[in-house]
């Protein structure tokens, strides 16, 4: 009787060769990766932005660095934004090596006075944290007069 556990030798050689397994032994896959511990692990700092007061009209500009704190490499696959006045500006690269860093600009543009909350996404292949989440949050303030004062 063969044990459950027990994978013929054919079928790890095919498993190596199609980059499934390695390590000393077959692994499961993970989007076509090895899960023998060495995977990406991202990090984004600052962890919250605050863009402060920005009057209608106007806009500010932010910048998260998101990185790579683990031992393989890691994919940025997206970047979004889930509020309706701010917008990620610029690209990321496809592949972030261990140590690698990028930045991530936020443009803050109000158009309605009220406080505006979203988050931004940065979505990986990292099998420690997928996903990260940045808390964003500005608050918007009255659109500035220009012109000379008079009095009654």
């Amino acid at each position: 009787m063969e044990r459950l556990s027990t994978v013929p030798r054919t079928l790890i050689g095919i498993a190596a060769l199609a980059g499934l397994a390695g390590c000393g032994g077959p692994a499961t896959p993970h989007r076509g990766r090895c899960l023998c511990g060495v995977d990406g692990k991202p990090v984004a700092l600052p962890v919250a932005l605050d863009f402060g007061t920005v009057a209608v009209g106007s806009s500010s500009k932010l910048v998260v660095e998101v990185g790579n704190a683990g031992s393989g490499e890691m994919s940025v696959e997206s970047v979004g934004v889930s509020g309706t006045a701010f917008l990620v500006e610029g690209t990321l690269p496809a592949i972030l090596r261990p140590g690698e860093q990028a930045a991530i600009g936020i443009l803050f543009s109000p158009d309605a006075a009220a406080l505006d909350d979203a988050t931004l996404s940065i979505e990986t292949d990292s099998m420690e944290a997928p996903v990260l989440s940045v808390p964003l949050a500005g608050t918007v303030g009255c659109r500035e007069r220009r012109g000379k004062l008079r009095r009654a």
